[in-house]
């Protein structure tokens, strides 16, 4: 295993009371879906992000207790690269009602029919816009809040850019990436093969126990969005 990948690689959760029905052919696998959102949703979205910059920052990491206002986490551009925009679920409703009970319900149909965990609510959504360089390394997206909440369950990464907008920052699943490595490909035709997640209006969906990556981007300029959807702790 890649050095990197055991440094940051979480336990396993338990199987019991927070997944509602078994499923684990999904558990461990991503999940892609094609024209989530349309080009004028991509559009609204990116501009969104645009006409505000004033909340842009650049990304921390750490600072997952919401009950500590001071814990923001801290900057670090050798682990992860790149301007965030941070929303709240509330607040996008009142401003695009029709692109928000879109993800709401896209969000809560794959976990219904694919994954099968108990979800609170929508906890976040991140937008967020990759420069040459950009990055994020192996890590993984569990998390306790600190809040009723609990955990984050379930990771959905939407594409806003055009394809030929950009090229790398390739979002990579550690397990998808580790069986290809053992079926005999190169890092280059893994690469190569995730071009399909690139399309505009694509959403990536995987337990956020998963690990995974950014593959740094090498030119132009990417714009996605990541949701969470949050259950109740491990057991």
């Amino acid at each position: 295993m890649n050095e990197g990948m055991q440094q940051q690689m979480p336990p396993p959760p338990p199987i019991g009371s927070t997944i509602r029905k078994l499923q684990p052919k999904n558990l461990m696998h991503a999940m892609n879906f094609k024209g989530v959102l349309d080009w004028e949703e991509c559009e609204w979205l990116i501009d969104y992000f645009q006409q505000n910059e004033d909340m842009v920052q650049d990304a921390r990491i750490g600072g997952m207790n919401q009950l500590d206002a001071s814990d923001n986490g801290r900057q670090d551009d050798n682990t992860r690269k790149v301007k965030v925009l941070h929303a709240q679920p509330g607040s996008f409703w009142e401003l695009n009602p029709q692109i928000m009970n879109k993800l709401y319900e896209f969000c809560s149909n794959v976990n219904d029919e694919h994954f099968g965990y108990d979800i609170n609510m929508m906890s976040q959504i991140d937008i967020l816009e990759y420069t040459p360089g950009d990055h994020y390394i192996w890590h993984n997206d569990s998390g306790d809040t600190g809040l009723e909440a609990g955990m984050r369950k379930l990771t959905f990464t939407f594409e806003l850019s055009d394809t030929d907008d950009y090229e790398g920052g390739q979002l990579v699943l550690g397990k998808d990436y580790l069986q290809g490595l053992a079926n005999g490909k190169t890092e280059e035709e893994m690469l190569e093969s995730l071009a399909a997640q690139k399309e505009q209006g694509m959403a990536v969906a995987f337990s956020s126990f998963m690990l995974h990556k950014v593959y740094p981007l090498t030119e132009g300029k990417r714009y996605a969005m990541v949701i969470w959807m949050n259950g109740p702790r491990w057991k």
